[in-house]
């Protein structure tokens, strides 16, 4: 039973006449938390003495309650009784058990879960919160070290290298742009338990600025939030603990992250006037991250605020796979966005991922793995990088070359269908891309070469278009219009020693008859 149903349990008039005394003893606040405990004095010195079903302190049931004196009788007078029963806790031993900043742990991992202040925020109370704060809990809501804790138990992965690129078998564009919102959400390796926030955070996933605004008059941490320091991907050296060590550089997510992913514009722009940055990027699994303006793409709103505050550095690329917005425009095949963006920022300050893929090659990237043509085993050995956020892992024949000896389902349908509006989508963002960046060596037939230079896996932007499982023809057409990039199309070979031509024409002879042997190779 949660407390509300325990609360709602008790008849009104017995919460008044308790409520309406200036102290509560600690059998009447017992009572009101645990009314089928009886009235027997609380004696619980730790987490395995709580009643089994109800293992977290009083203070973080309290602060759940809406009713603020029984928090306040927890945290001032109510168990100052429990000292007539128990001539051994002294005032350190009742702090840590009692006070305003006890911990909740998971009894048996030990795991950090709450404190009375963030079980406040969750619940929405914010008189709790207040009561909270004029006794001096931590407006930070938990320490720096459950946040380092994390870190740690989690494993943060290291910034990506090019070896482990170039060897990498599964899907690997979709880290670059979309692994980042779960990691957020569920914590770096998905847990079971969502990861530690601050108050702040919490404050702002719930939506109050009333409770935002008192932890910020209370002096919580938002140091690393409003820093003028813009980070840039040269400022990470590729170690496993971030340079700063304070609440909020620690933390996953940041206060805008948090509002922007609620799709809270009035909460964003409450953040933005309190002198919140809008290019701040989490320091924690920086491997896969991005800048608050890269995480509004799909909210016109939110993405014009940003774009709008004099502070915007246009210059970001995310710290681990080096992508810029501009990227993620062209994997989006938005050519609005394009050139919204572009009326901003050159499309040459994009310049190249991790990877070494230029705009182009993200604009040609097939969608997911049910859009790339796994049937052919020449394309089932070169395409190894997606655009999208649709990734089955279960069922995708390409995450099965790690498991040797393994063999996946049938393909799965299509998740997305490619049809002809999409198609032409598509051929607008390349023709825009092929018009406006200039960034290298233009031939006579307009082609900037910087665009069509290999990856890391030496594949070619036609190499990917090839690839997909219901080719593009009209602009493949297109491209082979051009002297340069037909000469790419018949003679640059990838790693596999395979051409955009050879791509293709085994793509167009592979026969969808099921599961094939090579999917199990490695």
């Amino acid at each position: 039973m949660d407390f509300e149903s325990i609360r709602t349990s008790i008849a009104p008039s017995v919460i008044e006449r308790r409520l309406s005394r200036a102290r509560a003893s600690a059998d009447e606040v017992a009572s009101a938390l645990w009314p089928d405990a009886g009235t027997t004095p609380l004696l619980l010195l730790d987490h395995g003495s709580f009643p089994p079903d109800k293992r977290e302190p009083p203070a973080v049931i309290a602060a759940r309650n809406s009713e603020t004196a029984i928090l306040k009788a927890v945290l001032a007078n109510g168990f100052n009784d429990l000292k007539r029963h128990d001539k051994s806790l002294n005032d350190s031993t009742y702090e840590a058990l009692y006070g305003a900043n006890v911990y909740a742990c998971d009894p048996e991992s030990e795991r950090f879960l709450t404190t009375p202040l963030l079980a406040a925020i969750e619940a929405g109370q914010v008189e709790n919160v207040r009561a909270l704060l004029e006794v001096k809990a931590d407006p930070n809501g938990l320490d720096k070290l459950v946040l380092l804790d994390y870190t740690i138990q989690q494993k943060q992965q290291r910034l990506p290298n090019a070896e482990n690129v170039r060897l990498r078998s599964s899907p690997g564009v979709q880290q670059q742009f979309w692994r980042e919102w779960n990691d957020r959400k569920y914590g770096m390796q998905q847990p079971l338990q969502a990861p530690p926030v601050s108050a702040v955070v919490k404050a702002v996933q719930v939506g109050s600025i009333e409770i935002l605004d008192l932890l910020l008059e209370s002096g919580a941490d938002i140091s690393f939030w409003t820093s003028e320091k813009t980070w840039h991907s040269d400022d990470f050296d590729g170690c496993l603990s971030p340079t700063l060590e304070t609440v909020s550089s620690l933390c996953v997510t940041t206060p805008l992250h948090a509002a922007i992913e609620a799709g809270n514009t009035k909460m964003a722009k409450h953040l933005l006037g309190k002198g919140f940055s809008p290019n701040v990027i989490p320091l924690i699994n920086r491997g896969s991250t991005v800048s608050p303006l890269m995480a509004a793409l799909g909210n016109e709103e939110l993405l014009d605020i940003l774009l709008e505050d004099p502070r915007i550095d246009l210059n970001l690329h995310t710290p681990g796979n080096i992508c810029h917005i501009l990227h993620f425009a062209a994997a989006h095949h938005d050519v609005s966005l394009l050139k919204k963006l572009h009326s901003r920022v050159p499309l040459e300050k994009a310049g190249t991922t991790f990877q070494g893929q230029s705009l182009l090659h993200v604009a040609c990237l097939p969608l997911d793995t049910s859009n790339t043509n796994v049937y052919s085993e020449k394309i089932y050995k070169s395409i190894h990088d997606l655009r999208s956020p649709n990734i089955i892992f279960i069922d995708t024949p390409l995450k099965f070359r790690q498991y040797e000896g393994s063999l996946p389902s049938p393909h799965p349908e299509l998740s997305d269908p490619v049809g002809a509006e999409n198609f032409e989508r598509q051929i607008e963002v390349v023709e825009f891309i092929f018009d406006n960046h200039r960034d290298g060596l233009v031939d006579e037939s307009g082609v900037d070469l910087s665009l069509v230079l290999p990856d890391c896996h030496r594949n070619t932007p036609l190499h990917y278009l090839a690839g997909w499982r219901f080719v593009n023809e009209k602009l493949i057409e297109i491209l082979r219009q051009r002297e340069s990039l037909e000469k790419i199309w018949i003679g640059k070979k990838n790693q596999w020693e395979y051409t955009p031509q050879e791509l293709y024409e085994d793509g167009k002879s592979a026969k969808e008859d099921g599961p094939k042997e090579f999917w199990a190779e490695i």
